[in-house]
């Protein structure tokens, strides 16, 4: 196991335990990512580094938000943001240089995969913790945001998942299984509704994508598994669960106001948007001093009216051409590569990230977009190993 493999566990590791440390684990992968690339790089590897195909929607996205920023009413703290942005991107950028170095410098993708799923247990085992000494539920665990919580789990949900389904061996598909089990009690007590309609959706893209497998005494099992789960875990969602479609309930009332505020500063600034981290010192300037409406919000508590607001249809038109991309190119891993499971798992996150991004600002969360990019960059890696060397062995192996 080499010392880049090692340094991304360790970022996996502690993504759901403190983020502050998962960054610092993360510049160091970088800098030795550096290293490597400097001292096995070939000939042409930048030259393939640019023709690898996510990179191109990727740079248009980023070059159309950062001609935005000098339109921004306070420049500095934009280029903070847009440092952000390009920051939690960077472990799928140094997945992609090194496919290109010229020695098979392998990378066990499964011990980072396994490493996050370490990591959450931990996080959620607090959360149980958590929730028996206060004899509440609704908690946040070890984040500052119940919310945060639900963002991580939403990763790990139909990753672990699409593990278990896919296990060769019956000992692998217990503990992938008992993990599952693990995280969906977690999101459940987290009372996070946003994670929980994306994780759903999430769920239910794993389970249709591997519906060829199943028998149908297997369908029959499992409809019983989760009713009987339902069932038992009732109590911890079903008054929070009916909140979830009431536009009079307290906190949906203020979503659709800050959603409908968020729109006028799109009419108001539709070419360049009032400019990257600028959202949360604009909204108060479209309260009335009348309106008995919440005053501060730190984002639109959605990521599409969100890059629109503040990077204008520029901005908001690359991403979505950045998220058809994506699809379209994932489909294409999932029908001509072997690597399904860590496939399907990752087409799970990103149906679950699409759901929750139109009620809260998911897609943008460092708690989501890093892990989003490392797991990304884990699979566009294995898919490249495959394509290079005719087998699949670096998830599963």
């Amino acid at each position: 196991m080499n010392i880049i493999t090692i340094l991304f566990m360790l970022f996996a590791v502690m993504m759901p335990l403190s983020k502050s440390i998962a960054n610092a684990f993360m510049i160091v992968a970088v800098i030795v990512t550096i290293w490597a690339i400097t001292k096995y790089k070939s000939d042409h590897y930048l030259q393939g580094f640019l023709l690898q195909p996510f990179i191109k929607p990727i740079f248009i996205f980023l070059g159309c938000v950062l001609i935005t920023i000098p339109f921004s009413s306070n420049i500095l703290i934009s280029l903070r943001e847009y440092y952000h942005l390009i920051g939690d991107m960077v472990s799928f950028f140094a997945f992609i240089f090194l496919m290109t170095i010229r020695t098979n410098y392998a990378i066990s993708t499964k011990h980072i995969i396994h490493s996050f799923f370490v990591g959450l247990f931990f996080s959620c085992v607090y959360l149980f913790y958590q929730c028996y000494v206060t004899k509440e539920i609704g908690l946040s665990g070890l984040y500052g945001n119940r919310a945060f919580l639900g963002f991580i789990l939403e990763v790990g949900i139909p990753l672990v998942l699409s593990m278990a389904l896919a296990a060769k061996s019956i000992k692998d598909r217990l503990i992938y299984g008992i993990l599952f089990f693990i995280y969906t009690i977690a999101i459940l007590l987290t009372h996070a509704r946003g994670p929980w309609l994306g994780t759903l959706v999430g769920v239910a893209v794993v389970f249709y994508l591997y519906r060829n497998i199943f028998s149908k005494k297997m369908i029959v099992a499992a409809l019983i598994g989760i009713s009987l789960l339902a069932v038992l875990t009732a109590p911890f969602y079903w008054e929070r669960g009916k909140t979830l479609f009431d536009i009079h309930h307290i906190t949906n009332a203020q979503r659709i106001h800050i959603w409908q505020y968020t729109s006028q500063m799109i009419k108001d600034h539709p070419l360049t948007g009032i400019g990257l981290g600028q959202y949360p010192v604009t909204y108060p300037t479209y309260i009335d001093s009348n309106e008995n409406l919440i005053r501060e919000t730190p984002h639109a508590h959605n990521s599409y009216l969100m890059i629109f607001a503040e990077a204008g249809i520029l901005g908001f038109l690359a991403f979505i051409n950045l998220l058809v991309f994506i699809g379209l190119r994932l489909r294409v891993i999932l029908l001509q590569y072997a690597c399904k499971d860590c496939a399907v798992g990752f087409i799970g996150i990103f149906s679950a990230i699409l759901i929750t991004s139109a009620v809260d600002n998911a897609f943008f969360s460092a708690y989501i977009s890093k892990m989003f990019w490392l797991i990304l960059g884990i699979l566009v890696y294995s898919a490249e190993n495959e394509k290079k060397f005719g087998e699949y062995t670096t998830t599963l192996e």
